[in-house]
């Protein structure tokens, strides 16, 4: 078999390849410094810096950096804007003193008493490698560079037969963003055309795209990477889908904005005082309003615009695309939380070659090599039930040939004696199938009572009548909602000491599109709530798909047949079956009495900071929580003990991050400690994205935790850090024939022996062609596969390539629905607690979420009556 390569999207950034590079700098007056020190602590002038280099950005040529805080300047040597050109200093003086005047008395009705005269400099040209020290502008300034760079001639691309034109997008972060003019797609033969004048609208009846055309956009990030000595810039394309309808509808007042995630828009306009001056998009994230105002964005922005006379709710008004205001300006926008938000759409072929274009334009960075594969043996733990047909007392069980299962059935180690399974529907087909798909994963037959043994433990199928599913009326919610409880106590509530329940249910897909105006009668989080006080595992199917379906047409269905298994297992994973894999494939040398452990943040989709740790022992599964209990509860225990009270006790998110970082770092400690004194073998799973608040998962302490006295027993111990966040780059394979998401392997870095990129595949997941670009499927998203970092510290380091071969097989262990990058299980775990931290957070909804919902509803219409009647024949 062909060895395979992996090319990451990343180039190296040395010291040396910047010293024929010129830029130009301009330092900060010491007495504005001093002023915007002084001013600071006043509420409404602690903005003022930010401001100011906003309107500096738009304004003056080529500045592609500027700092907006006085401790950022004062921490880089005073420096406070960076240009590709010299600024007029003159100007630039006058025009800052007439918008800090202005900003003053608007907000305090009296004169300005300060004096901001006096010497202001003037620009200084150096070499960029002076600048490499000060690694605060570098992550600024880099990106933006290179990006700059790219936007000064077309990008030529064979793979779509046309040439981008990029523009520069000034964002508040560090990265940088270069977008196209929006593309306009035909229907009848699925061409593409880029206007030249991004003002040209397509008015062809025809037309596909007309009201929400896209973009490509192109990501550019500076990162340090744990294997990497220097700064390695990394790119990424993407596309992007424009909201082509009205936010705000000016004639019946309805707002379409979120209170919760902001709505994007992009600002494009001429210069007031230039005019060659590169024109340059500004990010503004709006939210929506109070009453007397019908939209809201933060203190800087909101003066960013007055003071450039931007009008954003014309702007929000308007009902294209492309949206015009004054001065040659224009907007687009995204509504994130319309689901019109696309990062994943470009296709192979234009992202292999903007990679190529993009080297060829920056000789003087080095790319980094491809990356070798590593030799695995078994490289997946699934299988099909064609392949173990000849299995003991199996083979008639086995309905779903093609399906991908596991090699080995799943066994329970838990604590219950008795585990029943639920199935709640009221047809008998999906009845039939869930059972039938159990027994494939189980390798069981379910034939005396429903009742078989695993491990020595009972395991039951139980089928009951589905009629507590239907929605819940906003119109005297809490008596239904009190019948609805009642009716769950009387089928789920029977007290059965040392026994696991787990339920599979049967209703609508609230998410779906053509449900969305009914999310607020969605009973799903009511009922996973009350079930799990009740002490029941939940996971949902919408079985709707195949009513009336004959049996031999759903067991034909394989995307309803690939949504069954995932439901199925699960609900396996969450009860605690595990793999016996895991143990049976000694080449880890991870025994029963050995222990694999998980450490990383719990989301609520609240921005709140929970912290949690799991723990796989002999195949049962346990977790705990920061500030919780010291001791480790099943995930079923758990799930029954969450409620407001116990949230609140373990969410920091009003936190000083010190205090929480000390705290979790103390916490984590001692666990692992504890658990390398009893056990010859601890590997520990941490989540890269929680390195804030876990200090020793950051670069340079991660790689050198093992030469601390941090930890007692380190010849027991071995650290995995699993980092899927920005810092990891975009790749694409070197086989060219596989098409996306089918492409696996394990691949080691070039430059640091216990570094690996995984790469997973995911066979539940339609796989376009790897020759299909987003001009030729601009309807749907084109899934990409998510590069993992992991690096290993452990005192065996013969065992390197091993470790990397046992995380890449737990990736494979926890199969879900989620499109996303599979995580190794002992993370996986803590993503199940999210599902029910929401269900316990979301029972109530509040009133903007209510109005929210409302204005969803006006603006997708379709025949409710139908779907009404829908919901009242299932149910």
């Amino acid at each position: 078999m062909k060895e395979n390569k992996l090319q990451l999207h990343a180039m190296e950034v040395r010291r040396e390849a910047l010293k024929e590079h010129k830029i130009y700098i301009y330092r900060m007056p010491s007495h504005l410094k001093d002023f915007l020190g002084k001013v600071k602590p006043i509420k409404e002038y602690d903005w003022t810096g930010t401001v100011i280099k906003k309107v500096v950005i738009l304004n003056f040529p080529g500045v592609l950096f500027a700092f907006g805080k006085v401790y950022q300047i004062s921490g880089n040597d005073n420096i406070w804007f960076v240009s590709m050109e010299e600024s007029n200093v003159e100007l630039l003086k006058i025009r800052t003193i007439e918008w800090i005047k202005k900003s003053y008395e608007d907000n305090f009705n009296e004169k300005f008493p300060y004096d901001l005269d006096g010497d202001w400099g003037k620009c200084e040209c150096v070499s960029m490698d002076t600048l490499y020290r000060y690694e605060a502008l570098m992550y600024g300034l880099l990106p933006k560079y290179y990006g700059y760079r790219l936007t000064q001639k077309p990008i030529r691309m064979d793979t779509l037969g046309c040439e981008l034109n990029f523009t520069l997008v000034m964002t508040d972060g560090t990265d940088t963003e270069l977008i196209t003019s929006p593309i306009f797609l035909g229907r009848k033969n699925q061409e593409a055309f880029i206007s030249e004048n991004i003002e040209e609208i397509v008015t062809d009846e025809e037309t596909y795209y007309t009201d929400q055309p896209f973009s490509y956009y192109l990501d550019i990030r500076l990162k340090k990477c744990i294997d990497e000595e220097y700064y390695t810039l990394h790119t990424t394309l993407h596309t992007r889908i424009w909201t082509g309808y009205s936010i705000i509808n000016k004639n019946t007042g309805k707002n379409y904005l979120s209170g919760k995630q902001s709505t994007k828009v992009y600002l494009c306009r001429d210069s007031k005082y230039y005019n060659h001056v590169q024109p340059v998009y500004f990010e503004i994230d709006v939210k929506r309003g109070k009453k007397e105002k019908a939209w809201w964005c933060d203190c800087a922005d909101s003066c960013f615009l007055e003071l450039e006379q931007i009008d954003i709710q014309e702007i929000l008004e308007q009902n294209q695309a492309v949206r015009n205001f004054e001065m040659n300006g224009h907007a687009l926008i995204i509504t994130k939380f319309l689901k019109n938000y696309v990062s994943r759409g470009a296709g192979l072929p234009e992202r292999k070659e903007m990679w190529e274009r993009i080297t060829e334009c920056f000789p003087e960075l080095t790319p980094r090599q491809p990356l070798n594969e590593i030799h695995i043996i078994g490289k997946t733990i699934l299988t099909t039930a064609k392949e173990v047909e000849d299995e003991e007392g199996i083979s008639e069980e086995l309905q779903f040939p093609n399906i991908a299962i596991n090699k080995k059935g799943y066994l329970y180690n838990g604590n219950c004696n008795r585990i029943i399974f639920y199935v709640a529907s009221n047809n008998p087909v999906i009845q039939s199938a869930f059972q039938e798909m159990l027994q494939s994963l189980l390798r069981v037959s379910f034939s005396n009572h429903n009742i078989v043994q695993i491990n020595g433990k009972e395991v039951q199928i139980v089928f009951v009548k589905n009629q507590f599913s239907g929605m819940l009326p906003c119109i005297n919610r809490k008596t239904h909602e009190k019948e609805r409880e009642e009716e769950l106590r009387k089928i789920f509530g029977d007290d059965k000491r040392n026994t696991l329940k787990l339920a599979a249910i049967d209703m609508l897909d609230f998410r779906l599109k053509k449900y969305s105006n009914l999310k607020d009668i969605d009973p799903k989080y009511f009922i996973r709530n009350k079930l799990a006080k009740m002490g029941v595992m939940t996971q949902f199917i919408d079985g709707s798909v195949v009513d009336g379906m004959e049996k031999e047409t759903v067991y034909r269905n394989k995307d309803f047949l690939s949504r069954l298994k995932n439901t199925v297992e699960d609900l396996v994973f969450a009860g605690g079956f595990y793999s016996p894999l895991m143990y049976e494939d000694k080449k880890y040398f991870i025994h029963e009495m050995d222990c694999i452990v998980g450490f990383g943040r719990i989301s609520d989709l609240n921005n709140g900071k929970i912290f949690g740790m799991t723990l796989i022992k002999d195949g049962a599964m346990f977790i705990r929580l920061y500030n919780d209990e010291e001791r480790w509860f099943s995930i079923p225990e758990m799930c029954q003990r969450l409620d407001r009270e116990l949230l609140k006790k373990v969410n920091f998110i009003g936190c000083k991050a010190s205090v929480l970082a000390d705290g979790i770092k103390q916490w984590f400690l001692r666990t692992i400690n504890e658990l390398t004194c009893i056990h010859k073998k601890v590997v520990c799973f941490i989540d890269c994205a929680s390195r804030n608040q876990l200090k020793l998962a950051k670069n340079a302490d991660f790689k050198k935790c093992m030469e601390t006295e941090l930890f007692i027993h380190k010849e027991n111990l071995t650290l995995i850090r699993f980092n899927t966040t920005d810092e990891v780059p975009s790749a694409h394979t070197l086989d060219d024939k596989k098409p996306y998401n089918r492409i696996s392997g394990v691949y080691q870095s070039e430059y640091r022996r216990n570094t690996f990129y995984l790469v997973h595949k995911r066979s539940d997941i339609k796989a376009p062609k790897a020759s299909l670009t987003k001009l030729m499927l601009p309807s749907k998203p084109l899934y990409l596969q998510t590069v993992a970092e992991i690096d290993i510290v452990t005192s065996q380091e013969t065992l390197f390539s091993y470790y990397a071969e046992l995380t890449f097989d737990l990736m494979s262990m926890p199969l879900t629905a989620s499109p996303q990058t599979l995580t190794p299980l002992p993370l996986y775990l803590l993503k199940r607690l999210t599902e029910y931290i929401i269900a316990e957070n979301g029972k109530d909804m509040t009133r903007q979420e209510l109005e929210e919902n409302e204005a969803t509803q006006e603006r997708r219409s379709y025949n409710k009556r139908e779907f009404m009647g829908k919901i009242k024949r299932r149910f």
